[in-house]
């Protein structure tokens, strides 16, 4: 078992520059990103994107089963399915729920997972990236370009910001770049949305 250890943290030592930059680029944007997408307003619950209203919607009620409930009925039906048992991949939600059950507030017990979440995924796309492609750049540029996929409607973000810079277009873009409705293209990258 220690070597096992011994070998990860060689691993991490030998790959540090990387896994730095990748930490202060993308780890950096994912914290200040999942900080930004829930907020109680007078009004409630607001959420800062379309796919987080849809999406995260589902998975706070999915949390709170596991937060609210006895144990016993965690599994025993829907949270919107009526008569339908619980088959969902839940192991984020009950993280979450988990939190709330302990005292963590609502947000930062659905932020917080999801935060530390983007940064196993960075670095296992990394190291993934790196048994295949055998090259460290390689591994980092191809998580660059796997996160701002969904076409290049990140340049145009980009070019808009270098004419006219606010710091409102940079954290909230005044208008979907990645879409292309002339195309029927919906997607958007990670930068975008």
């Amino acid at each position: 078992m220690d070597s096992i250890f011994r070998e990860i943290y060689l691993n991490f030592k030998t790959h540090r520059r990387p896994l730095l930059f990748l930490g202060v680029t993308w780890g950096l944007y994912f914290i200040i990103l999942f900080s930004r997408l829930l907020e109680w307003t007078p009004e409630g619950l607001y959420a800062g994107h379309t796919n987080i209203w849809s999406d995260w919607s589902a998975h706070i009620g999915m949390a709170n089963i596991f937060a609210y409930k006895s144990p016993h009925d965690w599994l025993a039906y829907h949270p919107y399915f009526s008569a339908g048992r619980f088959t969902y991949p839940f192991m984020t939600n009950l993280i979450s729920g988990l939190l709330v059950r302990f005292g963590v507030p609502l947000i930062p017990a659905m932020v917080l997972p999801s935060i530390f979440y983007s940064l196993v995924l960075l670095s296992g796309l990394y190291f993934l990236n790196y048994i295949l492609l055998k090259s460290r750049r390689r591994a980092v540029l191809a998580i660059f370009l796997f996160l701002l996929s969904s076409g290049p409607g990140f340049l145009g973000y980009l070019k808009d910001l270098t004419h006219d810079f606010k710091w409102s277009s940079f954290f909230y873009p005044p208008i979907d770049y990645s879409a292309v409705s002339d195309w029927q293209w919906y997607a958007g990258n990670v930068i975008e949305g």
